[in-house]
């Protein structure tokens, strides 16, 4: 989500949610339910949200949310996002909400308050995760074997896999796999699995402190050399640049 202001973000632990006037909003209104339960009307119509789901008010929703004495946990953004970005989420999106969307919920938080150098890319790298999985969840379908595949793949990005072991978990044949992957992602399957590697290396040094060394090996590659490499293939800098917050063209933690 390029280009994406955090306007607001508030994380609410354990307690009544407060009521928000009907108000027609100038921006994006994103909510993720942990825990409890949260009523809402948009555009005047009833929603319960529950456990687990997220609601997103596009601009130009009417929001409204009636005081409640049950208590909830929720984290709340208002994005400010560019006039003539593509932006395809609305309503409620189930299963949207796990321990992975939790733990960055809460790195963002903790970005988005302190004050630091690096504070503008860190909190750009999470919000684009968060939104790219949660559109993810939202635009589920497709072939059901590339999405067990993708899911396995973004659940454990780090994991030794080969092709016949991939293909056995889904129970298909590696030719069938290869050759339906391509064809609904465009790109051969362990091009994808280098991709989300990387992926989850710029979050592990986004969120940790560890040696580059370290971080090669925690997102699954052999050794630090093929993690250099496939790091500046994809990203145009090298994993120490983007350590010390050196700006570049791909900023965004792909899809």
């Amino acid at each position: 989500m390029e280009n994406a202001e955090i306007l607001r973000f508030h994380f609410h632990t354990d307690e009544p949610p407060r009521e928000v006037p009907a108000f027609v909003i100038p921006y994006v209104d994103i909510t993720y339910l942990i825990e409890g339960e949260l009523h809402y009307f948009m555009n005047d119509a009833p929603i319960t949200l529950h456990a687990g789901e997220a609601i997103v008010f596009p601009v130009g929703a009417k929001r409204e949310r009636p005081a409640s004495t049950a208590r909830a946990t929720f984290a709340s953004l208002n994005l400010s996002i560019p006039k003539d970005a593509d932006f395809p989420l609305c309503g409620v999106i189930k299963n949207a909400v796990d321990s992975d969307c939790v733990f960055f919920l809460k790195r963002l938080y903790e970005c988005y308050r302190t004050e630091s150098a690096k504070r503008s890319q860190k909190c750009e790298a999470l919000l684009s995760y968060l939104y790219h999985r949660l559109t993810e969840v939202a635009m589920g379908g497709g072939n059901p074997y590339i999405n067990r595949v993708k899911q396995m793949i973004l659940d454990d990005p780090s994991a030794r896999y080969t092709l016949a072991k991939i293909a056995g978990l889904v129970h298909i044949s590696p030719q069938y796999l290869c050759a339906i992957f391509k064809k609904h992602e465009g790109c051969r399957l362990f091009e994808y699995i280098e991709r989300k590697r990387i992926d989850h290396a710029k979050k592990l040094i986004l969120c940790y402190n560890i040696p580059l060394s370290k971080i090669a090996q925690q997102a699954g590659f052999g050794d630090y050399f093929s993690f250099a490499h496939a790091f500046k293939k994809h990203e145009g800098i090298t994993a120490m640049q983007f350590k010390k917050g050196v700006p570049y063209k791909n900023a965004l933690i792909t899809k």
